[in-house]
């Protein structure tokens, strides 16, 4: 099993990085802490190194859709290339979280894309958003509790998008010109 330590010493006031901000561990497979956290595709088969990891987070009870990138200290994180490790981030660091709630909690959520950013990506999947509690800004990383498995899927490509939006479009209109033509039929007879 791969070892990694999920606190860090405390450091002391002024030395610690980005203004204080607290971290949160990026591991999700930590047995010990509750933390089984697998990506895998639909079929169950676990995600390799093609996939980074990322997480975005607010403070606690921000809408996902208005959640932040939260930075890892020296980069993103991949997912191994190791067969009995696939789908699981184990040495992702201490991720910055710029932003808490007074009760100094964030919502966070993992997203796995293949591509060179979310929204560039072929393949991407999001986890469900949990509320990360941190316990002191200069203190040891919070963990990523409560943090569940989930599926990356193919994106659809934005012209098979507008191909079925436009074939819906016709469906309607066609639809439509075959009741007028019947409603037009049964008033001539």
């Amino acid at each position: 099993m791969l070892a990694f330590s999920l606190l860090r010493p405390v450091h002391a006031q002024g030395t610690f990085g980005f203004g204080n901000w607290p971290e949160v561990a990026f591991v999700t497979y930590a047995p010990e802490y509750g933390i089984d956290a697998p990506v895998s595709f639909n079929n169950g088969t676990r995600i390799g190194p093609e996939f980074t990891g990322q997480l975005f987070g607010g403070p606690a009870g921000t809408p996902v859709s208005a959640l932040e990138p939260l930075y890892p200290i020296a980069s993103f994180t991949y997912f191994p290339d190791q067969p009995e490790y696939n789908g699981y981030i184990f040495t992702g660091g201490g991720v910055h979280v710029p932003h808490l709630n007074s009760m100094l909690q964030a919502t966070v959520v993992l997203r796995a894309y293949n591509g060179s950013s979310w929204d560039t990506s072929t393949y991407r999947g999001e986890s469900g958003p949990i509320t990360v509690q941190f316990f002191n800004p200069s203190g040891p990383d919070a963990i990523l509790s409560g943090l569940q498995g989930f599926t990356v899927e193919a994106v659809p490509e934005p012209g098979t998008i507008c191909l079925l939006a436009g074939g819906g479009l016709m469906l309607v209109s066609l639809g439509r010109a075959t009741v007028k033509n019947k409603q037009a039929k049964h008033r001539t007879m």
